[in-house]
């Protein structure tokens, strides 16, 4: 009900500010692991990352090492059934069919 002309207005209670409500700063926010590193891996000072399980890169690098390869060796040029997932990984970086990035030396 309306607060009668004898009785006093009452407000609400206000939360003591926080921080960075006086530094006018968002804030903090708690990021899950797998956006950090996503995110990491967009900064332009970082143009490399290892392909991780989970990535469409990491498919492609298995497919790629197991059963492209075999399949198809021409594809491959200067690869072989011996060569490591790291240059499996920088051989499809620079294909315009995988979206692979550069690997981390």
């Amino acid at each position: 009900r309306p607060a009668a002309p004898s009785e006093p207005a009452t407000e609400a209670p206000t939360a003591a500010p926080t921080p960075q409500a006086t530094t006018g700063e968002p804030p903090p926010r708690e990021e899950p692991a797998q956006m950090r590193f996503a995110m990491r891996a967009m900064l332009p000072e970082e143009n490399c990352r290892t392909a991780l399980p989970g990535d469409e890169c990491y498919k492609a690098l298995l497919w790629a090492k197991h059963t492209g390869i075999f399949q198809h060796p021409e594809w491959y040029n200067g690869l072989g059934a011996s060569s490591t997932m790291w240059e499996f990984q920088k051989f499809l970086a620079s294909s315009p069919h995988v979206d692979c990035p550069q690997p981390c030396d």
